[in-house]
């Protein structure tokens, strides 16, 4: 199977949107390629379910783009499928070179980013089985402004967007929370307010595990925004005795003993969906996050102290 890695086979000059597809023909298994700049992960345990119960005349038709430039073939949807397909093709007869193809839709012309747009509208349209870090990587790919700015952010602070983002101390893996933080604009300051949460968590937590899970990022900046005049670094120096792990258990249990309707108000109902991107996430759990982090900043600080919260 050829794989590539980014868009450098095509230019915007000799490529675009051209024709209508081509409907139910049949594109030999062995002649696709994927392109993993917006394509997930190939699921090998996904792979082998398809396959132990495999038919032929139920495979439904995948989707592909026929690249002008290098002339290759690239499965937008249905990769698990043609995997499965070669999977138990040994076990065909092998004179029958109908068990070599498989029914597809055929584009022509798509440049990388359209095949991505389309990956996307196929997988948020027409099913929910699409990870919030796949639908990142393919709004990457498919050059949308939000994602491009949000990924310049979190690359500059040497951090990437990716899974296991509760574990890796430089992978992120709430990516609802980034573009909700990022729509949130700039600080009462000026200072852009994804930046200004990163920036806080590594200065923080600067070796631990969990620092990037949920809730933490987006309670973080509901704080910021709410108490735009508390002293973050005191909020920072009472936050390193918590464990972030331990911390998010401790939101976790406010959650659940309170009144949502008591936690949320009109600005903290929901996330913020730029352009149904990503689906909505509600944010209840931030507001209770915003009593616990009160609850730290208040410690050691003596009643009637002009640095309290109100």
């Amino acid at each position: 199977m050829e794989t590539v890695t980014g868009g450098s086979m095509w230019t915007p000059e000799n490529e675009g949107s051209l024709a209508p597809p081509e409907r139910n023909i049949r594109l030999n298994i062995y002649d696709l390629g994927i392109d993993n700049s917006y394509q997930p992960p190939i699921s090998e345990s996904r792979v082998r379910r398809i396959a132990d119960r495999f038919s032929w005349n139920l495979f439904q038709e995948i989707t592909v783009n026929e690249r002008i430039n290098s002339g290759g073939r690239y499965i937008i949807d249905g990769q698990h499928r043609v995997q499965a397909a070669r999977m138990v093709r040994p076990n065909m007869p092998s004179g029958n070179v109908m068990f070599d193809t498989v029914p597809a839709t055929l584009f022509k012309g798509l440049s990388p980013a359209e095949e991505a747009q389309l990956f996307i509208d196929i997988n948020t349209k027409r099913r929910a089985s699409m990870t919030t870090i796949s639908l990142y990587q393919a709004n990457l790919t498919a050059g949308d402004p939000d994602t491009l700015e949000i990924d310049e952010i979190v690359r500059s602070r040497d951090q990437r967007v990716g899974k296991n983002g509760s574990l890796v101390k430089t992978a992120i893996g709430s990516v609802n929370a980034l573009y909700w933080i990022h729509s949130m604009g700039t600080d009462a300051f000026g200072r852009g307010m994804l930046g200004q949460v990163l920036d806080f968590i590594k200065e923080t937590y600067p070796d631990e595990p969990y620092r990037w899970a949920s809730p933490l990022p987006a309670t973080i900046a509901q704080f910021m925004h709410r108490y735009p005049m508390a002293d973050i670094q005191r909020l920072s120096r009472n936050m390193r005795g918590t464990l972030p792990k331990l911390l998010i258990a401790r939101i976790n249990n406010v959650f659940s003993d309170q009144d949502i309707n008591l936690l949320s108000n009109g600005s903290d109902g929901y996330y913020v969906n730029r352009n149904a991107k990503i689906s909505n996430t509600p944010a209840s759990k931030t507001a209770a996050g915003v009593l616990v982090l009160k609850r730290l900043y208040h410690q050691n600080l003596r009643e009637g102290s002009k640095t309290r919260l109100d």
